[in-house]
């Protein structure tokens, strides 16, 4: 169990498992995808992010659907934001 935190310009992911402390840092620069999953292939609670090297799969959310908006929101404006800075090159 761990806890999704969205900045203007990072994902970020931490939980404590028995001790031991895992945290999770993506650039909003960085992802490819984001989209509904399911857990155990029937319960739709899940969100998968796609970067270039990795997957990750959230799952348990209890408003899945208004983080997805709200990751969606901001990777929407950071690819904006890059294909405006590719423009002016």
């Amino acid at each position: 169990q761990g806890r999704m935190y969205i900045f203007a310009r990072h994902i970020c992911f931490s939980c404590d498992l028995l001790g031991n402390t895992k945290s999770i840092k993506i650039a909003f620069t960085e992802v490819i995808d984001i989209k509904k999953a399911k857990t155990a292939l029937i319960i739709p609670n899940a969100i998968k992010i796609l970067t270039p090297s990795r997957k990750f799969i959230f799952t348990s959310f209890i408003f899945r659907d208004e983080a997805l908006k709200a990751l969606n929101s901001l990777w929407c404006i950071h690819m904006g934001a890059m294909a405006a800075q590719e423009e002016l090159e």
